[in-house]
């Protein structure tokens, strides 16, 4: 039966002509020849379609309103600059569990970010969000440098390096201590300048109030947990960006490494702050009249109220550090503390037989207390698993408090066997160093030429060399005038007087030996 429709063709528009028509026999062919070309062709269904590529439109319409979006911006801007502005009197932490605390501010600071991600992808993660991400970089950075002024600020004292016992520089301190008022971040990277510098002009220095200690452990802390979540969320933004835009931005890199200069800017106010309560001590040290202690004792009062001041100080910290950064600290406490304590020594005006015994005793005392303080509190948790302090720590302050007993041990000996102990048990031990061991035990000028005169040193370099510890022993006169001025015109008058009888003594024994 012939179909109804078999004797018309329809055109493209479903418009029906007669198939004997002029137009009926072209569409007819037409429509023969697609059908030869499906046929002929490999493996083609039978119900193929052309298939037409539209141009994508996806982010089309939300392209439009990316000029329009600063306000968002702006409110996001605002939102976490108010966190972050009530987050410097807030110091409120968080223990996250067993964690160790941070600042409640830094965690709602990162919520909101994570908040903030979440909102703004569900819209765009083109240009708009890519713009986000430079509001939250600038947060942090400003978080940053509200951990900074959380901190004490630091001091700068004028400095001067002297020659030290053995022969190299020891860093003295003195002068008026100057405020300043400047950023810390610039007051930061100066001092790391000074260090650098071999003049060092100024030294930075930072003095921790009663209890301060406790808020620069929050801070180190929280920079730690602020660099740790910046770098996971540096990841969560590269997967949410655009991949078209993420080499142009989505990087928290900096943001990261700023944190982590916080954290070691925190380490190093630890340290000063130690070293500054410490001082004192180490005053008191040198106030006493060690050329006439007559009797021995267990600890020196100094001995005991240094002791405590460390135990307190370290045993506070390190509840509130990971233990890796408490054994930076104790590293960075001992190279500073061992080197204070050996120039407080050799500048001590004159030392007797009781008074070496007795110093002794203080410095075992004291290394036994340095070379516990990376396991400081029991547990064992900062050092090895036996509870010992690390092996190269351990090596270190031996080898640093074994110069020091090296010294006291020859002030202890007897002069006419002063150069063969000294060349026995101080191999490495030059001229300087026994110039300062005499000077210890208080030997006269020519005393002190005749010795080194058969340590090996020629006669005009000996008679230099004693001439320049009569200027050394001359400074510390004026050092001791100094300080006795403030407490009365008459104390400074007499040492005073004692000044110019000991400069008339120099200069005649500098012309008796010219």
């Amino acid at each position: 039966r012939p179909h109804p429709d078999e004797g018309t063709e329809f055109d493209a528009d479903g418009v029906a002509h007669d198939r004997s028509s002029a137009t009926g026999i072209r569409l007819r062919i037409a429509r023969e020849r697609r059908a030869a070309d499906q046929n002929t062709a490999p493996d083609a269904p039978a119900d193929r379609k052309e298939i037409v590529v539209l141009p994508p439109v996806v982010g089309v319409l939300s392209d439009i309103f990316v000029s329009f979006m600063s306000p968002y911006l702006s409110l996001e801007r605002h939102n976490m600059a108010e966190l972050i502005g009530s987050a410097l009197t807030d110091h409120t932490v968080d223990h996250r569990g067993t964690e160790l605390p941070v600042f409640t501010s830094s965690t709602a600071l990162f919520v909101y970010i994570k908040n903030s991600i979440g909102r703004c992808t569900v819209l765009t993660r083109g240009r708009t969000f890519l713009d986000l991400v430079a509001e939250f970089r600038t947060a942090l950075d400003r978080y940053a440098d509200l951990m900074l002024k959380k901190m004490p600020s630091p001091s700068f004292s004028l400095s001067q390096r002297i020659t030290g016992a053995r022969g190299g520089d020891v860093l003295k301190r003195q002068g008026s201590v100057v405020n300043v008022a400047e950023d810390n971040a610039a007051i930061a990277a100066e001092n790391s300048a000074n260090n650098a510098s071999t003049e060092d002009p100024k030294v930075a220095i930072y003095k921790i109030p009663a209890g301060g200690e406790v808020t620069v452990c929050h801070v180190v802390d929280t920079c730690d947990y602020c660099a740790e979540t910046g770098e996971a969320l540096a990841e969560l933004i590269a997967e949410k960006l655009d991949p078209a835009l993420r080499e142009e931005g989505g990087d928290l890199s900096r943001q990261v490494d700023r944190f982590h200069d916080v954290t070691a800017t925190g380490l190093k106010i630890l340290v000063s702050g130690l070293e500054n309560r410490a001082e004192p001590c180490l005053k008191k040290m040198a106030g006493m009249s060690w050329d006439r202690l007559e009797t021995v004792g267990e600890e020196s009062p100094y001995v005991v109220s240094l002791t405590k001041t460390i135990r307190e100080f370290c045993e506070q910290v390190r509840d509130l550090l990971p233990n890796s950064y408490y054994r930076n600290f104790c590293d960075k406490f001992v190279a500073a503390f061992v080197p204070s304590f050996h120039n407080a020594l050799i500048r001590l005006r004159r030392i007797s037989e009781s008074g070496t015994q007795q110093l002794l005793l203080d410095v075992y005392n004291l290394k036994t207390l340095v070379l516990r303080l990376p396991v400081l509190g029991g547990g064992g948790a900062a050092g090895s698993a036996s509870g010992a302090a690390p092996a190269m720590y351990v090596r270190y302050v031996s080898k640093e408090f074994a110069r020091i007993e090296m010294i006291l041990k020859c002030v202890g000996t007897r002069p006419e066997l002063l150069i063969d102990v000294f060349r026995a048990n101080w191999p490495a031990g030059t001229s300087a160093d026994l110039q300062t061991v005499m000077g210890l035990r208080g030997m006269r000028r020519a005393e002190q030429q005749q010795a080194l005169e058969k340590f090996g040193v020629e006669r005009n370099e000996a008679v230099a060399a004693t001439s320049s510890a009569a200027a050394i022993a001359s400074e510390k006169a004026a050092e001791g005038l100094s300080k006795l001025s403030e407490g009365g015109s008459a104390v400074a008058a007499k040492v005073g007087s004692d000044l110019s009888d000991m400069r008339r003594k120099v200069e005649a024994l500098r012309q008796q030996f010219a």
